[in-house]
């Protein structure tokens, strides 16, 4: 599966060819894979369990028209290079795509990177070449140059910084870190530079100096600001004028940069920018090159894997030995000393019934030999050039399954989406004709005023924008205590990019702080799921359809599945230090990952409840 990708242009640049296929074969060598073993459009080993395949397409002249040209290109002077190198290891096939264009003259282009990695396997990371490359020429994503890594931005570079903003033609994230002069520059950068290593390649990062981060932030909207001591991610498609806008540009504020795990932020922050760099479209002109490439590389495949159609081998002058000859009934022997190791009559035998099968003729000479050895290189030839068609065919095909599988998974989380979308809008339909309701009896009792009146903002109603801020807030709850995994639940930001599910949890949270407040206080009688179906005027609450009271009995009989949800929780809660924990909430509906919140109910033991779990739907009798 596609794991990483990473697409940068470059121009002005007159030693292109020369730099970038130079640290092509350097990033070669340092791997210890044999450059010149390649052979145009057919797999060769140039490592042990390393194979390599070079396509070329385009006009081999000096960009002025009058070269070779192979017949494929545009007779312009434009080049493209593709290298596929596949690592055949343990766990499965590691294949590296790298794709050189030259436009033409030379000196502008574009570079491509793929990694695709075994399925369930590692992330992969940037290769080092991508980090090279940007270092040897100028990349650029759109129209603003791709950093390989964080750079301090200064007042002179603030209107190149809003340009990157709103770069139309912008593929990756922007990363901007805001300062102050309470913030150590430098040392700040140097952080920046450590949590986004993984991102080289898909993405760029500018540390703003605080003279820098003022002006560009006086031409920003308040949405869309960046506020000293934190990073806002800028994604494509920025639109200033819209404020809803400003919510699709997350930021690690400093609480969470000063509290988190570094080696975590690392990770999510390479997650996103992989997911974004592996789904944006590619430029029209470099898919045009891609079908180009995988077009010659078929033809090539096809034309290998075409056997001679003239078996036929030149004799010494002699002519042509025909395929379809009388043959004799005994070898024929010319005058010409016998081959070493051939003095034998059975030896000559045995050679003479191969090239009657093969040739026709039981003449045993020179030419002969020499016809039959064409013969066996032809079909070793031609047995390679199979094998290399058989491989292409094998990964169209995992192309084609994993497209299906991307198109199938796409199509079920818009199915959800909408699912959702649906369930909120009726909600919020039946929240506005309660409202509608309780003004017009409010209005009727000569309480207009009242019925319109704003109520004054609770701190509990700030809705936590990330699953990080969600475990914090857990602090600000009497009667909950959160017993899980916290990595598991920050990894739900890899997914939750707008942070709705960290809102809808922490919804669910404050409807079971209320829950288990009202029953500590002998002022509700009944469990969680009564409570949400009859939720107090006064009280938080949460739709009790998206509410479980228990698990199957499948699910809890079962052991594979019980296991997972058998949590941690005090040993005043049980002495084991773990219960098992059927109730839950339906946080969303996303595929396989449609998040669940699990807990256990000891309201009328130690008073609290304790919630085991946030995190992707556990496994059950429908998942595998």
């Amino acid at each position: 599966m596609l794991g990483y990708r990473s697409f940068f242009r470059f121009r002005d640049e007159p030693n292109a060819q020369e730099v970038l296929h130079g640290q092509l074969l350097r990033w070669l060598g340092s791997k210890s894979w044999d450059a010149e073993k390649l052979v145009e459009g057919s797999a060769q080993e140039i490592a042990p369990r390393v194979t390599g395949t070079l396509v070329h397409v385009g006009d081999a002249s000096d960009g002025n028209g009058d070269g070779d040209g192979d017949g494929d290109g545009d007779g312009d002077g434009a080049q493209s290079s593709r290298f596929v190198f596949d690592q055949h290891e343990h766990s499965g096939t590691w294949t590296t795509t790298v794709t050189l264009h030259l436009d033409v003259g030379g000196e502008s282009g574009w570079v491509w990177f793929d990694i695709d990695s075994p399925e369930g396997g590692p992330q992969p990371k940037p290769p080092r070449i991508a980090g090279e490359l940007l270092r040897s020429v100028t990349g650029r994503d759109g129209d603003h140059v791709l950093t390989g890594r964080a750079r301090i931005a200064r007042r002179s570079q603030a209107t190149e910084i809003l340009q990157a903003i709103e770069d139309p033609r912008r593929r990756g994230l922007l990363f901007l870190a805001g300062t102050n002069d309470d913030l150590p520059l430098d040392k700040w950068a140097d952080y920046l530079r450590g949590i986004l290593h993984d991102t080289v390649g898909l993405a760029s990062a500018h540390v703003l100096d605080a003279e820098t981060t003022e002006l560009v932030n006086s031409w920003l909207p308040a949405t869309h600001r960046i506020a000293p001591g934190t990073v806002r991610t800028f994604r494509p498609g920025v639109d200033l004028d819209d404020p809803l806008d400003g919510i699709r540009h997350r930021y690690l504020t400093t609480d969470r940069i000063v509290r988190a795990n570094r080696h975590a932020l690392r990770s999510l922050l390479a997650h996103q920018a992989r997911a974004l760099s592996t789904s944006a479209p590619l430029p029209r002109d470099a898919a045009d090159v891609d079908a180009r490439l995988r077009s010659r590389l078929d033809t090539a495949l096809l034309e290998d894997a075409t056997p001679p159609q003239d078996l036929t081998t030149e004799t010494g002058g002699e002519g042509i030995l025909e395929a379809a000859v009388e043959v004799q009934v005994s070898p024929v022997f010319t005058d010409s000393p016998s081959p070493a190791g051939l003095t034998d009559g059975p030896v000559l035998t045995a050679l003479a019934d191969v090239l009657r099968d093969v040739l026709g003729t039981t003449t045993v000479d020179a030419a002969t030999i020499r016809a039959l050895g064409e013969l066996a290189g032809g079909a070793r030839h031609t047995t390679k050039a199979r094998e290399d068609l058989q491989e292409r065919l094998r990964r169209l095909e995992e192309e084609r399954a994993e497209a299906q599988f991307e198109a199938e998974l796409q199509r079920t989380l818009l199915e959800d989406e909408q699912l959702e979308r649906v369930q909120a809008e009726n909600e919020r339909a039946e929240a506005e004709r309660q409202l509608r309701h309780v003004r017009t009896e409010l209005a009727r009792m000569g309480e207009a005023e009242a019925a319109w009146s704003q109520p004054d903002l609770d701190p509990l109603d700030i809705r936590p924008e990330s699953h990080d801020d969600l475990l914090r807030c857990f602090t600000k709850l009497e009667y909950v205590e959160f017993t899980g995994d916290e990595s598991t639940t920050h990894d739900l930001d890899k997914n939750d990019t707008m942070g709705a599910w960290a809102g809808k949890s922490w919804d669910a949270l404050l409807a079971l702080n209320d829950y288990c407040r009202l029953t500590g206080d002998d002022a509700f009688s009944g469990d969680v799921h009564h409570y949400l179906m009859h939720t107090p005027g006064t009280c938080h609450g949460f739709p009790a359809g998206a509410h479980a009271a228990r698990e199957s009995d499948t699910v809890q009989n079962d052991s594979k599945y019980s296991a997972p949800r058998t949590l941690p929780v005090p040993t005043d809660v049980d002495p084991s230090g773990t219960v098992f924990m059927g109730a839950h909430f339906r946080i969303s509906r996303s595929g396989t990952i449609s998040p669940r919140m699990h807990y256990y109910d000891d309201a009328a033991g130690t008073g609290k409840i304790y919630v085991g779990y946030i995190g992707p739907h556990l496994p059950n009798t429908r998942t595998n």
